[in-house]
């Protein structure tokens, strides 16, 4: 057993006094983007005054100061102190990380880290080696690969750029609503403060750091530039276009995406003209082409590749089953009504009191999901006053551009939202849209955008007619008594200890809203005819929407202290001294010990995945070590299996004072985690003696029964070919040997010496793309053990190259050229010939 020879090290620098002026960084660079957006729009579009840009600034610093210029970490690593090998650090008091933002160590920043180590050795981020037996890296939208808003933080260390990219998202959003909202006719006060109601509402912050709020961020853009191409039609607003579809299009949540595109285009054929108009639906088209053509090699693989995974296997089930059932299911006795109504009312009541069910960040939730998908349509009780005095006869008969064409947003959106009876087989039989794992409830970003809309729309009336004070006191009367109702009522929870845990807040909550719709409503009726509102009147408005918001949704973020990390523990360094990629073995933690995928941050390779998008067969393959199948965080707890020594596994992690079974031998003992070695695991590529065909390739059974894995592997039956195949018993020096000379993240090479052809097996997935070279001669694959890349070689001493390039990637690359080719031919301006 090896002694303790290392150190706790952290990954992210640290200065002396934990502040240096190198923390300034993420802000300046933020700044200079800002800086160079804002040139760009008032030479090429529409300026955005200074006075506004101070307050997106103002806005910025409030909400991610400690990131921006206070070298905090926009991450929750302060999650990893909670399991080993992280236990040994010094915890925060009190915990600072969002628990429901685990996602974002688990699985978007390993993903992120994999994109960029791949870029910067000037390689394609192709595949993930360093997950479970391997998946696609560029076809997971998680990986944000060329999302513009991601790529921007490339120049700084990944912690920095966290925050960066968030800081981008919201500034985006900010941006470009404001400049939406005046191409639409509003004026510039109204304007700004629809644009605090988006940028900081719940969709946008409450999912900050997961790649569907690039979405959120990109969804004014896009719309902004129809609007453009719609009012003026020059080149660069088409080419504008193109950047906004292409950008959305690699967002990276793609029923999101979609959503986006719909709500686009729905705009416009709103705001087409009368004659032209099919001139300028040619000219939408074809961008949209062009842009769905330059992004081809990322979007192809991921087609190709999703209908592979786990999430997608889930959902078709479920979906299927929806589809089975009567679309009155559930509704046709009174206490399955009351039932229904009453999650209908979980799902519509927080688009007004986000925190009447509870709240995961600080204690239970009882509503219909979590807090992030329940609240993320609140925009703020000023907004949704403002919203509800556009609708019907209480709005002005004076209406904005495109006003009805929002009101009707909101009206389907609540209504896919809410799921009357039917409402789920509708989704489920649509294409795309219904593999949304929540029914399509990402509706709540269009239903967010357009009560920003609406809002915007009253408080603009408000500056230039005033608001009648009917129709003001009746709203605002019946909106108090929503948020009473929905906190003291309908919010009460059945389990009395979830009430005693978060009552203290709740009463905060509903006396802080009740407070803010009475403030806004006085604010909107406090007005003398015919005068406009005053600037005291303005700035209390602007202070009520963003202050709301930010009370209720900065806590959703905060920042982390560097030393969390990802630092490196004792066991760590262990596994880092020990373990070498090229060897092409891999480690696991048993229990809750060392979060999957939190291996890639050190370049080791983990047998587990965290993914919603990792490969189904695998899973079903490594059932027997997971709590249930459904689940994708994959967590191992027998202490045993066979299949540790398929996956290869050499090393396994556990909480100090674990002991295992052999052939585990323990290598390494220290408080932050205890080390298990094994000396029988298979390589990750290796030459069975034996190997079966049956009928029907029943591999889930096979792999199910198996007591161990390296003696024979199955095969697929092929008619002429025997049942059973088995090696000749081999006599030195004539024997087979395989050893791994290189192994990366796409390519893998190898060099064979074989007395007889021979079964060439692997624990490594095969999606399709993998394709083999023996003496750089292309050589056919075939799969083993179900989803296992497998190969038979010739007689003699080759050199085997395995290379990945996924199937759709070459087309992918050939469209992408002929698209910017196209594009650049009607983009990039002629030269001028003087006579």
């Amino acid at each position: 057993m090896a002694s303790v020879r290392y150190k706790v090290r952290p990954r992210a620098p640290l200065s002396m006094n934990g502040w240096h002026l190198n923390d300034l960084v993420p802000g300046l660079y933020v700044a200079l983007l800002a800086l160079l957006l804002g040139r760009g729009l008032r030479r090429w579009f529409d300026p955005v005054p200074r006075r506004v840009f101070a307050a997106f600034g103002v806005v910025l610093l409030l909400l991610l100061g400690p990131v921006l210029v206070g070298g905090k970490v926009l991450l929750p690593v302060e999650i990893l102190t909670r399991t080993p090998p992280w236990q040994v650090l010094r915890p925060a008091r009190p915990a600072l990380a969002n628990r429901l933002q685990l996602d974002l160590v688990s699985q978007i920043t390993p993903a992120l880290a994999l994109t960029r180590r791949e870029v910067r050795a000037g390689e394609w981020p192709l595949w993930n080696h360093l997950s479970g037996a391997g998946m696609p890296l560029l076809a997971d939208p998680q990986s944000q690969p060329f999302q513009p808003l991601v790529v921007l933080a490339w120049p700084l260390p990944l912690p920095q750029a966290a925050g960066v990219t968030a800081a981008l998202r919201v500034l985006a959003a900010l941006v470009f609503l404001f400049l939406f909202l005046r191409r639409q006719g509003v004026s510039e006060l109204p304007a700004l403060a629809g644009s605090l109601v988006f940028s900081l509402g719940g969709f946008l912050l409450l999912w900050l750091g997961w790649p569907i709020a690039n979405s959120a961020a990109l969804l004014p853009l896009l719309l902004y530039a129809v609007a453009w191409t719609a009012d003026r039609g020059e080149r660069r607003d088409f080419l504008l276009l193109g950047v906004a579809v292409a950008a959305v299009l690699l967002a990276g949540q793609p029923e999101t995406a979609v959503n986006d595109l719909l709500l686009a285009a729905v705009f416009g054929l709103a705001r087409l003209r009368s004659g032209g108009g099919w001139r300028l639906v040619a000219l939408w088209s074809l961008t949209g082409l062009l842009a769905a053509g330059a992004t081809a090699p990322l979007l192809l693989p991921a087609a190709d590749y999703l209908p592979q995974t786990h999430r997608n296997t889930r959902i078709e089930r479920r979906n299927q089953q929806l589809l089975r059932e009567s679309p009155l299911a559930g509704w046709r006795t009174a206490p399955e009504r009351r039932v229904r109504f009453t999650r209908m009312a979980a799902r519509l009541l927080p688009i007004a009191a986000p925190n009447a069910y509870g709240n995961n960040r600080f204690g239970p939730h009882w509503g219909d999901d979590n807090i992030n998908e329940d609240a993320a349509a609140f925009g703020g009780g000023g907004a949704l006053l403002a919203a509800l005095l556009a609708v019907g006869p209480l709005g002005s008969r004076r209406r904005l551009r495109q006003e009805r064409l929002f009101l009707g947003v909101a009206a389907i959106s609540l209504l896919v939202i809410a799921r009357p009876p039917g409402m789920l087989q509708l989704v489920a039989a649509l294409p795309v849209l219904g593999k949304s794992a929540t029914y399509q409830h990402r509706l709540v970003l269009p239903l967010l955008l357009a009560l920003a809309y609406l809002a915007a729309c009253t408080w603009d009336r408000w500056q230039r007619e005033g608001v009648r004070r009917g129709p003001l006191a009746f709203v605002a009367a019946g909106l108090l008594a929503l948020l009473g109702w929905a906190y003291l009522k309908m919010g009460v929870p059945a389990d009395p200890a979830h009430a005693a845990d978060l009552a203290e807040l709740r009463r905060q909550w509903l006396a802080g809203q009740l407070a803010v719709a009475a403030a806004a409503a006085l604010v909107l009726g406090w007005r003398r005819y015919g005068r406009a509102p005053g600037l005291l009147q303005k700035f209390l408005l602007l202070l009520l929407i963003a202050g709301e918001l930010l009370w209720i949704h900065r806590p959703a973020n905060p920042g982390q202290p560097r030393r969390f990390y990802w630092p490196t523990t004792p066991a760590v360094a262990f596994l880092e001294h020990h373990m070498e990629l090229r060897d092409g073995f891999r480690m696991t933690a048993i229990g809750n010990a060392f979060q999957p995928n939190g291996a890639a941050l050190y370049n080791l390779a983990d047998a587990r995945y965290t993914n919603p998008l990792q490969p189904w067969n695998v899973a079903v393959v490594v059932r027997p070590l997971v709590d249930s199948p459904a689940q994708v965080n994959d967590l191992y707890y027998p202490l045993e299996h066979p299949l540790y020594g398929f996956l290869g596994i050499r090393y396994a992690m556990v909480a100090k004072g674990t002991l295992l079974p052999p052939p585990w031998r323990l290598a390494f003992a220290d408080p932050s985690a205890w080390i298990y070695e094994r000396s029988d695991p298979l390589p990750r590529y290796f030459l069975p003696p034996a190997a079966e065909r049956l009928p029907g390739y029943p591999w889930p059974r096979w792999m199910a029964g198996r007591k161990e894995y390296g003696s024979t592997v199955l095969l697929r039956a092929q008619p002429g070919a025997a049942e059973t195949w088995r090696a000749t018993p081999e006599i030195p020096p004539a024997g087979s040997r395989l050893m791994i000379e290189q192994l990366s993240a796409a390519h893998a090479r190898l060099r064979a010496a074989l007395g007889e052809p021979r079964l060439l097996a692997s624990s490594h997935y095969q999606d399709g793309g993998w394709r083999l070279l023996v003496d750089r001669q292309p050589q056919p694959t075939i799969v083993a053990d179900g989803p296992f890349l497998a190969a038979w070689l010739p007689t003699g001493e080759h050199r085997l190259d395995f290379i990945y390039r996924p199937r759709t990637f070459l087309p992918g690359c050939l469209l992408a050229a002929l698209a910017l080719t196209a594009a650049a031919l009607w983009w990039v301006p002629r030269p001028i010939h003087e006579p």
